[in-house]
C-alpha cells in the first residue's frame, strides 16, 4: 500500500495544496463536473470500452459521467481511481455496470495503486456476477477504498458481490485502514456477498444507508481478512441507516483484534433502525479491549427464522463479549424480541452505561451484565424478560437505579458477586408482578414464586425500591450473602422479606422486617424469638400495645448473635412488635 508520510493529519493535508483550490475542486465535483487549472473537464461515457478507456486515462480534476443510454456496462476488470479531484457520477439504476463472464473483479477501487484524496463517486449501479466467476475469487467489492482521503461514496446501488464468504467474500463498500475522511452516504446494498459495509480508517461517516441481505454484518466498524487479521475503525460514526436480515451475522458491529491506544476507537451507532433476521444488532468483540463505543437510540426487532448461523440463536440486542474495554455506552434504544438478553455485557469493562433502553421480552435477561467494574444500569424499561429482569454477575461499582421491571419469569434483579465484588446500589427500581413461574433457560430453570430482588453478594445497598404484585418473596438474601444494606422498599404483603445474614442491616422497610403479630404478654412478661438473627441488638417498634413497655432486653446465641427479645410491660394484653432496624 503507497501512502504519503504525512497523510495521517488535516492540517498537514490540507497543507500540500492551497487550501482555495482544494475546497473548489470539491465543490465541483459535488455539483457533477471537476476543475483542473481552471478548465472544467467532464467525460461521459456511453459504451464499455469508452468506460474502461476514461479511467485508464483519469487525470486530476477529471468528471466520467456514466450514461444510462450506454448500459449495461460489461467490464472485464476493476475501474482504478488514483488521482486526486475526481468525480465519477452515475444515473443510479441497479445493474448499470457488471463484471463480463470470466472477470475475477469487483466495482470501482479508489487509492489502489497510489494515494489520492478528493474522490467523489455518486450514483454508481453495480451488480456482481457469481454464476461467471471462480468460486475463490477474493474481494469483489462493489467499491474498495484502499489509501484515499476525502473520498464520498453517495446514492449507489450495490448488489451481489462475489464471493459470498466470510473474510474474504465480496463486500458491497470496503475501506481500509489506509484512508481519512471517508463518507459513506445514502447508498443502496442488497445481497452482498459478505458486510454490506466495512470500514477502518479515521473520521469515517456511514450515514443513510438502506442494507439488506448480507452475509456477515450489514455495516461493520472494522475491516476482517481470512487470515484473522482485524483494522478498526476510529472516531466513526455510523447513524441513520435502515438494515436487515443479516444471514450469518449482527447488523452493526466492531471486532478488535489490535491493541488499542491513544486516539482510536470512539465509535458510535446512533438512530439505525434494524429488523428481519440477525444475530445481534450490535456486536462488539474480539481478543483486545476497546475504547469508547456508543449505542444509542436505536431501534431494532429480530427474527431467527432466516439465520443460517449453525451456532447458538440466543443473541442479545447489544452483546459486548470483548476480553475487556473502557467505556461502552448502550442508552436509550428499543430492541424487541431478541432470542438472548436484550443486552449483554459479558467481559472485564470499566465503566459501562446501560441507560433508558426498552428492553421488550427478551427470551433470556433483560440485561445482563458480567464482570464489569463500574458504571449504571440506570431508567431501563424491562418488559416480560423470559427469566431475569436485570442480573449482575461478579459485578462492582454499579448503580442500578430507577428501572422499570415488569413480568419477569424469574427474579426481578439478581445480583450474584465474587470475592472482589462490592459497592453496588440498587436504588428505587419499580418492579411489578414479578415470579411469575419459568419462560426458559438463562442458567437453569426458574420455579413460580422467584423473588422480585435477589442478592447473593456483599456490600450492596438496596434502597427505596418498589415491589407490587409480587407472586414470590419482595427480597431473598442468599446463604451466602452479607454485609447489605436493605433500606426503605416497599413491598406487598406481610412478610415479604428473607433477609438471613446476621451481618446485613435493615431500616424503614414496609412492612417492617421482622412481624410478630397478636403477642400475649403474662405476668407483665412478653418474649419474642426473631425471624433471623441479628449481629447487633435491632431497634424495635411496637403496634398493638396491652400496656406501656417499660424495658427490653435482648437473647443471644452462643455465637453472640442476637436471637430474640425479653419486654417487660405494664399489664398483659396483646401486642405487635416489629423490628423497625437492625
Amino acid at each position: 500500500m503507497s501512502r504519503r508520510p504525512d497523510s495521517d493529519g488535516l492540517g498537514e493535508r490540507l497543507s500540500r495544496r492551497p487550501l482555495l483550490q482544494g475546497a473548489a475542486g470539491l465543490a465541483a465535483a459535488l455539483a457533477g463536473c471537476s476543475m483542473t487549472d481552471g478548465r472544467i473537464t467532464d467525460r461521459v461515457v456511453d459504451s464499455t470500452p469508452a468506460l474502461r478507456t476514461a479511467f485508464e486515462r483519469l487525470s486530476p480534476g477529471d468528471t466520467i459521467h456514466i450514461s444510462a443510454a450506454g448500459g449495461p456496462y460489461r467490464t472485464s476488470d476493476w475501474l482504478d481511481v488514483d488521482v486526486d479531484d475526481v468525480a465519477v457520477v452515475g444515473p443510479g439504476i441497479p445493474g448499470l455496470v457488471r463484471p463480463a463472464r470470466g472477470a475475477d473483479a469487483g466495482g470501482i477501487r479508489i487509492g489502489h495503486h497510489s494515494h489520492c484524496e478528493n474522490v467523489l463517486v455518486r450514483g454508481f449501479g453495480f451488480e456482481g456476477n457469481r454464476a461467471a466467476q471462480r468460486p475463490r475469487a477474493p474481494r469483489c467489492h462493489g467499491i474498495a477504498v484502499r489509501d484515499a482521503d476525502g473520498v464520498t461514496l453517495a446514492g449507489n446501488d450495490i448488489r451481489g458481490t462475489h464471493p459470498r464468504r466470510h473474510g474474504d467474500g465480496g463486500s458491497g463498500i470496503s475501506v481500509t485502514p489506509g484512508c481519512d475522511a471517508v463518507r459513506v452516504v445514502g447508498n443502496r446494498i442488497r445481497d452482498a456477498g459478505d458486510r454490506g459495509i466495512q470500514v477502518a480508517g479515521s473520521g469515517l461517516l456511514v450515514a443513510g444507508n438502506d442494507i439488506r441481505g448480507s452475509l456477515d454484518r450489514a455495516i461493520s466498524a472494522d475491516l476482517w481478512y481470512p487470515d484473522g487479521e482485524n483494522h478498526t475503525a476510529r472516531h466513526a460514526l455510523v447513524t441513520g441507516n435502515v438494515l436487515g436480515d443479516s444471514a450469518e451475522g449482527s447488523l452493526t458491529g466492531v471486532a478488535h483484534n489490535e491493541p488499542v491506544g491513544p486516539g482510536r476507537g470512539h465509535i458510535a451507532f446512533v438512530g439505525n433502525v434494524g429488523y428481519g433476521a440477525h444475530k445481534s444488532f450490535c456486536h462488539v468483540r474480539g481478543p483486545e479491549p476497546f475504547a469508547s463505543v456508543a449505542v444509542r437510540n436505536n431501534l431494532a426487532t429480530q427474527e431467527t427464522a432466516g439465520l443460517t448461523t449453525d451456532r447458538t440463536t440466543r443473541f442479545a440486542g447489544v452483546a459486548a463479549d470483548a476480553v475487556g474495554g473502557d467505556t461502552l455506552v448502550v442508552r436509550n434504544n428499543t430492541f424487541r424480541g431478541y432470542s438472548g438478553p436484550g443486552v449483554n455485557i459479558d467481559g472485564a469493562v470499566r465503566e459501562a452505561v446501560v441507560a433508558g433502553n426498552a428492553l421488550v421480552e427478551p427470551a433470556r435477561a433483560g440485561v445482563r451484565v458480567r464482570q464489569v467494574d463500574g458504571g449504571t444500569v440506570t431508567g431501563n424499561v424491562v418488559v416480560e424478560p423470559g427469566t431475569v429482569g436485570i442480573r449482575l454477575v461478579d459485578a462492582g461499582g454499579l448503580r442500578v437505579g430507577e428501572n422499570q421491571i415488569r413480568a419477569p419469569a424469574g427474579p426481578g434483579i439478581d445480583v450474584r458477586g465474587g470475592p472482589d465484588t462490592a459497592g453496588t446500589d440498587i436504588v428505587g427500581n419499580h418492579l411489578r408482578d414479578t415470579g411469575g413461574g419459568d419462560r426458559g433457560g438463562d442458567g437453569g430453570r426458574v420455579s413460580r414464586g422467584a423473588p422480585a430482588i435477589r442478592v447473593c453478594d456483599h456490600g450492596v445497598r438496596v434502597r427505596g425500591n418498589s415491589i407490587h404484585r409480587n407472586r414470590g418473596p419482595g427480597i431473598i438474601e442468599c446463604a451466602d450473602g452479607g454485609d447489605n444494606r436493605y433500606e426503605a422498599n416497599r413491598a406487598d404483603g406481610e412478610a415479604p422479606w428473607r433477609i438471613t445474614s446476621p451481618t446485613s442491616r435493615a431500616r424503614d422497610n414496609a412492612p417492617p422486617l421482622d412481624v410478630h403479630r397478636g403477642l400475649r404478654a403474662e405476668g407483665g412478661l412478653l418474649s419474642v424469638t426473631f425471624d433471623r438473627v441479628y449481629a447487633r441488638a435491632p431497634r424495635l417498634s411496637f403496634g398493638r400495645r396491652g400496656g406501656a413497655v417499660r424495658e427490653v432486653s435482648y437473647r443471644t446465641s452462643e455465637a453472640g448473635n442476637v436471637v430474640g427479645a425479653d419486654i417487660v410491660v405494664g399489664a398483659d394484653g396483646t401486642f405487635d412488635v416489629f423490628v423497625d432496624a437492625a
